[in-house]
């Protein structure tokens, strides 16, 4: 079963090493609940790639879930729309 972290309102410099810290010590499968997630800055974005990359040397991935149509569209514009869950990837489709 995938490890539940919940993304915080505001993804930027002030909360993306708290988040990295969180992320770089799971072990197995996250799943990030984005459904308070309203604002991602460049720092947001970077923590989601790393750990992205991250999993994946790891053989494990993670998933956004919740996430509003805005932030879908920002992951999907940053190259990140591999994170989000299916059913979200598709209703940007």
């Amino acid at each position: 079963m995938p490890e539940k972290i919940t993304l915080p309102s505001r993804l930027d410099i002030k909360t993306a090493a708290p988040l990295w810290s969180q992320l770089s010590t799971a072990s197995g499968p996250l799943c990030m609940d984005a459904s308070d997630l309203r604002h991602i800055g460049a720092a947001g974005l970077q923590v989601l790639l790393v750990a992205q990359k991250h999993q994946a040397e790891h053989g494990s991935q993670i998933r956004i879930t919740s996430a509003t149509p805005e932030i879908a569209q920002l992951l999907e514009q940053s190259g990140l729309v591999s994170l989000l869950t299916a059913s979200e990837a598709e209703g940007r489709a």
